[in-house]
């Protein structure tokens, strides 16, 4: 059996390096459906448990797709030590629909249009400048040895506090409201929107932003490559389990989602 192209983003190794020593198991093999450990919380972001009366949105009755789940993502932060705060927003780039879910043999005398998207994702930025760090006594070292240097000194280092979310939809719709497989299916693609936000969380916390002057721009942009590299990982998924109608290849994704999600539970839990 050919494995999956997804093969996730944290690993036993990422929590190791940050002195977690668990003995993880993870009971999958005897469920195939990834609704069954949710909801999840995992700090303070929350992941739904998705029933079809969650797709109340109007369905496109001329569209050939069974279902369509549509989410975004959106994020704030702050340096711990900060005060003052100002907001800024902005609209990321938008991905073009997935192929649809029935008469996939059908799929090349489709006309989509671009503007029908899955993914809206909002930035929602509570930002602050550097903090001043013009007393410190190795002010005139260089940038990055006096941040070493002003660590070592003192415990209350300001620290990037990043929260993340990732909102389902009212605008999904869904023509059939019985299939448990095709549930299963769209609650993956709402399921990988999840793993965008916290592999984006990761990456930000994990990262130098603390050293940079121009923290919105080094997050934007951390954002919207991480974004890039989820759409594609949606079009995989559709493309790999044929919309849900291999099951095979779906009860193998539905098992990466479910190690991945619990391997972010611990990174961020513990």
């Amino acid at each position: 059996m050919k494995s999956i192209s997804f093969q996730g983003n944290i690993s036993i190794q990422d929590l190791s390096k940050k002195g977690i020593n668990l003995n993880l198991e993870f009971k999958l093999s005897d469920d195939q459906y990834v609704r069954n450990i949710l909801p999840l919380r995992i700090q303070n972001f929350e992941i739904k448990r998705l029933e079809w009366r969650d797709f109340i949105g109007k369905p496109d009755d001329q569209s050939p797709w069974i279902a369509h789940c549509y989410w975004n993502n959106s994020y704030e932060y702050y340096f711990a030590q900060d005060k003052e705060q100002f907001n800024y927003r902005e609209q990321s780039p938008l991905r073009l629909p997935r192929i649809p879910l029935q008469q996939i043999n059908q799929v090349n005398q489709l006309n989509i249009k671009t503007e029908n998207v899955r993914t809206a994702s909002v930035n929602k930025i509570k930002r602050l400048p550097t903090p001043n760090i013009s007393n410190s006594p190795q002010r005139t070292i260089s940038r990055s040895n006096s941040s070493s240097a002003l660590r070592k000194q003192s415990p209350n280092v300001p620290k990037i506090k990043l929260s993340v979310k990732c909102k389902f939809l009212e605008k999904s719709w869904a023509k059939q409201k019985k299939d448990e497989l095709l549930l299963e299916h769209e609650t993956g693609h709402y399921l990988i929107g999840c793993l965008s936000a916290l592999e984006f969380k990761k990456k930000v916390e994990s990262s130098d932003v603390i050293k940079s002057n121009n923290h919105q721009q080094q997050i934007r942009n951390i954002f919207k490559q991480n974004l890039k590299e989820y759409i594609q990982i949606e079009k995989d998924y559709d493309e790999e389990t044929n919309h849900f109608k291999d099951v095979e290849k779906q009860k193998m994704w539905n098992k990466k989602l479910k190690e991945q999600l619990l391997l972010y539970q611990c990174y961020f839990n513990h």
